[in-house]
């Protein structure tokens, strides 16, 4: 490699003689021609004049989707993650992927048998035709208050008929009826959970009002509730905020004037009611 450097001098040397010397000088490395301005100077090419710019961007640039995948370690995973920033153990964290695999509708069917139903958002407030405040100190007022529980099930009682069911490795023992011993037929869960709630209601009334149920039968069914009851809040994890009452004068955290996202339950009930298992009427 030959290269003359023009500006190597003496320090008597003037700056006028480094000038004269410029004009003419030919810079090479290897074989190639390197380009210079009409002095003689050096002008990298534009190729050369990008790069260290654009390896300091590329370099800032992977520094930060570090930074980021260390503060959402899940982002970039293709699997359905969980991240517990509390830590724990190996048997926590293998039950949290676990349960990660799943894939579907939160409250929905595994199956995917049942469709899924548009959402909107409902602001919860009191409903005293549900409940009130005299509802346990007046008998007509609780019964009338049970009544309107017992109509808002929908024909079938919340049974419906499910095709081809043994298909399906998930859905198992289902209910026959003996005029049509064919049909499959299944209870979907949110009336279920209605069901219960009312045997609760219900049960409670009798005993303030002074005729507990002798049904041994009818215990064990109240009783269960509240464990099937537990599981389905937990499962169901409403995330909606709530904070003090909308009730003037209320200092409490009661649920009304919040508003929580909701399945629409026009669309929820007239697909049950379409594919009812029966013409069943009641809740009990």
């Amino acid at each position: 490699m030959v290269v003359t450097n023009p500006y190597e001098d003496s320090p008597d040397s003037g700056r006028s003689t480094i000038d004269q010397e410029r004009k003419g000088t030919q810079y090479r490395f290897g074989s190639i021609d390197l380009p210079r301005t009409e002095d003689g100077l050096y002008t990298p090419s534009n190729s050369r004049r990008y790069l260290l710019p654009l390896s300091l961007a590329s370099n800032l640039l992977l520094f930060i989707i570090i930074l980021f995948q260390l503060a959402h370690p899940c982002f970039f995973s293709a699997r359905n993650c969980v991240y517990d920033k509390r830590g724990g153990s190996q048997e926590q964290v293998k039950e949290v992927m676990d349960m990660a695999e799943v894939k579907g509708e939160l409250m929905g069917d595994v199956n995917k048998i049942v469709p899924e139903f548009p959402t909107q958002e409902v602001v919860f407030m009191n409903d005293s035709r549900y409940s009130n405040e005299n509802m346990f100190k007046n008998e007509k007022e609780f019964n009338t208050i049970l009544s309107t529980w017992e109509n808002d099930m929908p024909l079938g009682r919340g049974f419906v008929t499910i095709h081809n069911a043994s298909s399906y490795a998930s859905l198992q023992r289902p209910w026959h009826l003996s005029s049509s011993p064919g049909l499959d037929g299944y209870s979907i869960a949110y009336l279920h959970q209605y069901h219960c709630l009312y045997m609760i209601m219900r049960s409670h009334g009798q005993y303030r009002f002074g005729r507990p149920s002798s049904d041994a039968d009818m215990e064990r069914h109240v009783t269960h509730c509240f464990d099937y009851l537990r599981q389905s809040m937990y499962c169901a994890g409403d995330s909606a905020l709530e904070g003090k009452s909308a009730i003037p004068g209320l200092e409490m955290t009661d649920g009304w004037g919040d508003t929580h996202i909701c399945k629409s339950q026009k669309a929820l009930l007239g697909w049950v009611v379409e594919n009812r298992f029966s013409n069943k009427t009641g809740i009990h």
